[in-house]
């Protein structure tokens, strides 16, 4: 990465470049993508703010800087760009893209509902994790990461029978993995239903990897 970002940078630096905005934007948008990766989440802020001036409504930009807070625990802040995003996706739904980056997010609406939902659960507003994890079920029914964390609202709050429940949707959707048959058999026994939980627990090495 850190080839990238210097090559990035650089690129920057050329007379003229930011005449050419979609060159321009989608140099930043590599260079931040690869910061994040590289854990360098502190130096997306600068770069992004500069060019979200440029293009506000740049999905893949608003993406980013949302990434960098919740890289650095500031998750309100991280809501606050995932729901620019949103707002985005919104107002371009259904019209062509002129530029594709090569860090592409328009159809990730699943991802940022389930990543508003978490940061709502980090902290601990778990009304509005679950009503975001539940919007991003509807929007990937096949992510399973978004039962899992959906699963762990209930858990801390100890509703292990909706807990239960969501873990068991997933199986439903033909998604579950070895984790999720696992979790299911303890929330099972702890339930009192040994039975079915042992049935879970029996499928753990055939549930996809």
């Amino acid at each position: 990465y850190d080839r990238a970002i210097s090559q990035g940078l650089a690129a920057l630096q050329m007379p003229n470049v930011r005449s050419r905005i979609g060159y321009y934007l989608m140099i930043v948008n590599d260079v931040c993508h690869s910061m994040l990766l590289a854990q360098r989440a502190h130096k997306v802020f600068p770069l992004c703010s500069e060019a979200l001036k440029v293009d506000p409504l740049n999905m893949d930009l608003l993406f980013a800087m949302a990434g960098a807070y919740v890289s650095t625990d500031a998750y309100k802040n991280a809501i606050i760009y995932y729901q620019k995003w949103l707002k985005a996706k919104q107002k371009t739904d259904g019209k062509p893209i002129d530029l594709v980056m090569s860090v592409d997010t328009y159809s990730l609406d699943a991802v940022v509902l389930e990543n508003i939902g978490k940061c709502y659960k980090y902290m601990g507003q778990y009304d509005f994790a679950v009503k975001n994890l539940e919007k991003a079920i509807v929007a990937g029914p096949d992510r399973l990461s978004s039962y899992k964390a959906l699963a762990l609202c209930y858990i801390e709050q100890n509703d292990l029978a909706k807990a239960t429940q969501v873990l068991e949707r997933s199986v439903s959707e033909n998604s579950a993995d070895g984790f999720v048959f696992y979790k299911l058999g303890l929330l099972l026994q702890q339930q009192g239903d040994f039975s079915q939980a042992q049935k879970y627990l029996q499928q753990i090495g055939r549930a996809h990897v």
